[in-house]
């Protein structure tokens, strides 16, 4: 899915990157791949004409928090907490400017400064005060409990406490380890060996689910029943994924389920969840405590508010990671934008999406990011029933697609989704032959994609278009593709 057609323009042209562009790659090279400040500015320079000073690089780095060395007031306040807390018999967690401190390093650090002696036993005692640090950058957290590992759990409230401290651990934990890296500031993170497997996985399981909630709506229950189950079968691979997209995916699908009047489901889905972990990932993993966590919900309801702090967490450490600037920076914020509109029928597309002018202006109106917002305005618009609206909306993401150049992929996948949204408005709106053709062009370019890299994205979506056409028009899938 790379795409050449999304770098950043101004006035047409492509702009020049700016450190703040490059936040990702700048963390991947100077903090996960330990290169010295030299060595950045020579990688700067040669792959993106960036010809900053030390000083320059140097403020921004310390305001993005990314130090490699802890200074010694840090190190003081760090230790001075750490002995409070022993004392109590506290927990703690620390951070620097929001990122988690390897107490090893610490400690190594001031026996080197002397705020540390080694005693008898390897134990070491601080013999500094406790005192804040310079610029109040230390932060320390008491950990939740562990959760209990049988079922059910008496204490409810714990439960989706720990779930957002290990999800937040487990973002954190996979930026700064490498396993979760910047990709470039126009792609999704690579975030596992097996990506693009993954992925396919993953679209197979969702599709399952929306073709099953499709069939029973018709009260097709025993294709319901069919898709649902291809659709757990596939959670056994997901399950032990490491792609980053899986787990905010599986508890969104679960709200999904509920809100399509099937908490049944969506109780099978978690606890389903639940148990794949407790047999196929490490007992002391931490997907498995986040999976085992949401398989200990009281009710599958209490899930609507929590995803949305999973979610804005998820934003959150992205942007701490990858600066606001990268797109899978953007993606995430975008998916907390539309999970809010799609659960509040009074939140307003005005104060959820971000200014479409103002991103047309800095990237260019066929970027992807000025491409997703019209595209999710005009779900919502669907969603909605406004369809008098969401026609014209439609005709606006058709006008961007064919803009796109150099990327295939991006542009059928845009051209498969505003002709079928054109084509459900049309039908509501009493147009079907035009409905029909809407149908037929949505199928074509999904076909097209397909060529190019099958995910199976819009298998739901083409059972609904394939019936349609049929019984509208008299034409099989078949048909269809013979007229390309």
């Amino acid at each position: 899915m790379d795409s050449d057609s999304s770098d950043s323009t101004v006035d047409g042209r492509k702009a020049a990157p700016t450190l703040d562009d490059c936040q990702g790659e700048i963390f991947q090279l100077y903090i996960v791949q330990k290169k010295p400040l030299k060595e950045l500015m020579a990688i700067l320079k040669q792959e993106h004409g960036l010809d900053t000073t030390p000083k320059i690089l140097k403020t921004k780095l310390a305001r993005w928090g990314y130090a490699k060395n802890i200074k010694r007031s840090q190190a003081a306040a760090i230790l001075g907490e750490k002995s409070n807390r022993d004392l109590s018999c506290k927990g703690y967690e620390f951070t620097i400017q929001r990122r988690p401190v390897d107490l090893r390093r610490v400690e190594r650090h001031a026996l080197r400064a002397g705020l540390l002696r080694r005693e008898r036993g390897s134990r070491s005692t601080s013999t500094s005060q406790p005192q804040p640090d310079d610029r109040g950058t230390v932060a320390c957290r008491t950990p939740p409990p562990q959760l209990p590992q049988a079922l059910p759990v008496i204490k409810h409230w714990r439960v989706p406490e720990k779930l957002l401290h290990d999800i937040d651990v487990l973002v954190k934990g996979s930026f700064e380890s490498g396993r979760w890296s910047f990709n470039r500031p126009e792609l999704i993170i690579n975030s596992s060996p097996a990506q693009v497997d993954e992925v396919k996985s993953l679209h197979g399981f969702l599709g399952g689910l929306e073709n099953g909630c499709a069939a029973a709506e018709s009260h097709d229950f025993t294709t319901a029943g069919v898709f649902w189950k291809q659709a757990f079968e596939f959670f056994d691979k997901l399950v032990r994924g490491q792609y980053h997209d899986i787990i905010p995916n599986v508890i969104q699908m679960a709200n999904d389920l509920v809100r399509k009047g099937r908490p049944e489901v969506a109780e099978l889905l978690i606890k389903h969840a639940a148990n794949c972990s407790e047999v196929l990932l490490p007992q002391d993993g931490l997907q498995r405590s986040i999976y085992r966590g949401l398989g200990q919900l009281d009710s599958v309801e209490k899930l609507v508010a929590l995803e949305e702090l999973i979610m804005r967490r998820f934003a959150e450490l992205f942007e701490l990671y990858l600066g606001a600037s990268c797109y899978n920076s953007f993606v995430i914020k975008m998916d907390g934008a539309r999970r809010r509109l799609l659960h509040d029928p009074w939140a307003t597309m005005q104060e959820c999406l971000p200014d479409l002018s103002l991103l047309d202006a800095a990237f260019g109106p066929s970027d992807r990011r000025c491409v997703d917002v019209v595209a999710l305005r005009l779900e919502i618009l669907h969603l909605r029933h406004l369809d008098s609206d969401a026609k014209t909306a439609a005709a606006e993401l058709l006008r961007r697609a064919e803009m796109i150049r150099n990327d295939e992929w991006q542009r059928f996948y845009n051209l498969t989704r505003g002709y079928y949204f054109l084509g459900c408005a049309q039908d509501r709106l009493g147009e079907r032959a035009a409905a029909v053709e809407s149908f037929r062009r949505a199928m074509r370019s999904n076909e097209e994609l397909c060529r190019v890299d099958d995910f199976g994205i819009f298998e739901p979506e083409e059972r609904i278009m394939a019936k349609y056409v049929e019984e509208n028009a008299g034409l099989s899938v078949d048909e269809v593709r013979d007229e390309m």
